[in-house]
């Protein structure tokens, strides 16, 4: 039984791979070394409770935004994405934890 759930946990992981954009995947490979300055200082932290995950946001040059996601205080992703305010406006919801003063 754990061996089926292994490989369809396998055949999940394998599909999106597939999926991804490989630009996509190499600006996020690109900024990994950003995380830890991320996490300890964003400009934006958002909690959104249907799924208790915090979205810490960060600036960087060239347009460039970064959110780290945590759940329970756990790593879980990353997304780097360049330009496209549209879509990291969509990812402000939930509760506004800090905002960083200018």
């Amino acid at each position: 039984m754990k061996d089926d759930e292994s490989q369809s946990e396998s055949k999940s992981f394998i599909d999106k791979l597939e999926e991804m954009d490989i630009e996509k995947l190499r600006l996020k490979v690109k900024y990994i070394p950003c995380l830890d300055d991320t996490l300890k200082n964003p400009v934006e932290i958002w909690y959104h409770p249907e799924t208790n995950t915090m979205h810490y946001f960060k600036l960087y040059v060239g347009d460039i935004i970064m959110i780290a996601k945590t759940i329970d205080s756990v790593f879980k992703d990353i997304e780097v994405i360049e330009g496209d305010y549209d879509y990291v406006d969509s990812l402000r919801r939930g509760v506004l934890i800090y905002h960083q003063k200018i």
